[in-house]
């Protein structure tokens, strides 16, 4: 038998009850339906995502704030033990007792195939909802949610004490941002809300392209330092070696090279908002070409500032042979663009 305790909750929707259960007792008597047929509410399982929710578990800090929502259609009594309280007995071999998940599958799939058995879970439980408010409930939670903007959660990892690829792309942006003599000072937009003109790039646009050169599952990586267990290697990302051995400053070198080639081989297009170096067509075209790039200076020993002159010089050249500009007309917004610019710096 599962006893849990419930605080009563009343809003325009009706009443309903918060409270909190042990991931052991949970799995239990929880259970989901997939949608098929046009019966059920519940969309198909991402094993990615159970897998990724599975593994920050491991994470020392892990948290999960958020309830679980569940419908149980019981006539069980729900007994008052105090002014708004409330405690129900569950049998767990009984199907009259299981409870359904409206909101919070993954999770609850994620923490199973954990070892957190004895973590305590938020929940908020619903008593003998009918289909249509089960659907009503599911589809306002998840079609209400706004995300966070990716610039705001890249900058607020700069504020962690852990090493992560997270914090070394938020910390080297940062610094290409703020550095003189850098070719992406002050034209890094670092949070929200654009301050100048000339920031023509977005701190999330940035981090989000430099991090595919460092990790394939950045919070696997964050998890993985918190639990000082060595970072895997990876030769298809050209960068993660230099992030694996604390060599941040060499990954801020390079970068640095990179773009102050393009900038003085391309003076007009970097500072003339007409052109597209400096949006993000170019910058991910460029941080693409990165992986040929720089294995190939790697194995002339060279990904000096002259390396990569010479490439954005034959870049110019290519153009002019072929009457292009770096404007959209020929390097559209999208992969189409970012594609293009890519495999003209490669070739």
């Amino acid at each position: 038998m599962i006893s849990i305790k419930l605080m009563e909750i009343e809003q325009p929707i009706g009443t309903f009850y918060f409270g909190k259960i042990k991931m052991s007792q949970l799995k239990l008597i929880a259970f989901t339906r997939k949608r098929k047929n046009n019966i059920g509410i519940q969309r198909q399982i991402k094993d990615k995502k159970v897998s990724d929710i599975s593994y920050y578990c491991k994470d020392p800090d892990a948290i999960f704030p958020t309830p679980i929502i569940l419908n149980i259609n019981t006539e069980k009594e729900i007994k008052q033990i105090g002014e708004g309280l409330f405690s129900i007995t569950l049998d767990e071999k009984n199907e009259k007792d299981k409870a359904e998940i409206i909101d919070g599958q993954h999770r609850f799939d994620g923490i199973n195939d954990s070892s957190l058995e004895d973590i305590i879970l938020p929940i908020v439980v619903m008593f003998n909802l009918n289909e249509s408010e089960k659907a009503y409930i599911f589809s306002t939670i998840n079609n209400n949610q706004t995300k966070v903007d990716k610039s705001l959660i890249y900058d607020l990892f700069g504020l962690a004490e852990n090493r992560s690829p997270y914090k070394t792309c938020h910390e080297i942006a940062r610094m290409l941002n703020t550095t003189p003599e850098s070719p992406f000072c002050g034209k890094i937009k670092m949070l929200e809300k654009r301050q100048s003109k000339e920031e023509s790039l977005s701190q999330g646009t940035f981090v989000s392209h430099l991090l595919k050169l460092i990790s394939q599952n950045a919070n696997n990586d964050t998890v993985d330092s918190k639990n000082n267990v060595e970072i895997k290697d990876n030769t298809n990302l050209v960068l993660r070696k230099y992030y694996k051995n604390n060599k941040d400053s060499v990954i801020a070198k390079i970068l640095m090279n990179y773009f102050s080639a393009a900038r003085e081989v391309f003076i007009k297009e970097w500072n003339d908002d007409k052109y597209i170096l400096t949006k993000t067509t170019g910058y991910s075209g460029m941080i693409k070409a990165l992986k040929v790039l720089i294995p190939q200076g790697e194995t002339n020993g060279d990904l000096s500032k002259e390396y990569f002159l010479n490439i954005f010089n034959n870049l110019k050249d290519v153009l002019k042979q072929k009457n292009e500009e770096l404007t959209s007309e020929y390097f559209p917004s999208g992969a189409v663009g970012e594609t293009k610019l890519c495999n003209y710096l490669i070739n």
